[in-house]
């Protein structure tokens, strides 16, 4: 961890830059600060929770630190959003998750209606987003559950990096937060919907989507798309997938 975060942490120490561009329906805010002395640049992401003792706050940032890190052993994976540190402001009842700031903001902000992604930068993201996944799933033995546009982060580099790692599975679980904080149904999975079981293949489902609003310019299920369907073709085959399975292969030429 840089020194400005080595407990004890002093948070006061950091100064707001600029507030990022808000997400639609979002849980929350994301600032990015500064801090004075060091000068090292950082996303705050702060969530408005009233948590009334103690004893809840002491395992909600316990279970987001675990969340974050993996199992003791496992080790973190570089495209896993560094996350520096977790704290609570009892007063304006704000729980406060620092990360690395990165300086391409999120997928969500390059998303144009109408506007596709090309095919090259949407290969790029997804690769990198495949290899984070495999090693959450496969090491962790675990799912993110909240993959979506907002949590996909980019840097001028190229590099591509996974964020909001737990905080949502631990306000449900430890506070009975739900809403908002538990997923963004839009990139559910079927079962979640329902409220069936699941496992680590949500999040394919939900990268799925993601690379396909990428590439189309508009989200696959929108409504429009099932207006449209019997025109075009491409579309049809897109909600055949969705509501009946694969469709029939064409016939041998």
């Amino acid at each position: 961890l840089p020194p400005c975060f080595q407990e004890p942490v002093n948070w006061n120490a950091f100064q707001e830059v600029e507030k990022m561009p808000p997400a639609p329906q979002s849980s929350g805010e994301v600032v990015r600060v500064r801090h004075g002395e060091s000068g090292l640049e950082c996303a705050f992401k702060v969530l408005v929770v009233p948590m009334q003792s103690q004893s809840d706050i002491e395992p909600v940032i316990r279970g987001i630190k675990l969340a974050w890190t993996g199992p003791t052993g496992a080790g973190a994976h570089e495209g896993i959003c560094t996350l520096y540190g977790c704290t609570y402001d009892p007063p304006n009842h704000r729980l406060i998750v620092a990360t690395a700031y990165m300086d391409g903001l999120s997928l969500r902000d390059h998303m144009r209606a109408k506007q596709p992604i090309p095919e090259l930068v949407v290969g790029c993201v997804v690769s990198q987003l495949v290899g984070v996944l495999a090693y959450i799933h496969k090491e962790w033995h675990r799912a993110h559950r909240d993959l979506k546009p907002g949590n996909i982060l980019l840097s001028r580099d190229g590099s591509v990096r996974l964020t909001d790692l737990g905080q949502s599975k631990q306000l449900q679980d430890t506070l009975g937060v739900m809403g908002s904080f538990v997923g963004q149904q839009l990139y559910m999975s079927p079962q979640r919907i329902e409220g069936a079981a699941y496992t680590s293949a949500c999040d394919v489902w939900s990268l799925g989507l993601i690379a396909q609003q990428c590439m189309q310019g508009e989200f696959p299920y929108d409504a429009v798309l099932r207006e449209r369907n019997e025109t075009d073709p491409s579309v049809d085959v897109i909600v055949s997938c969705m509501e009946e399975g694969p469709p029939p292969p064409p016939p041998p030429p």
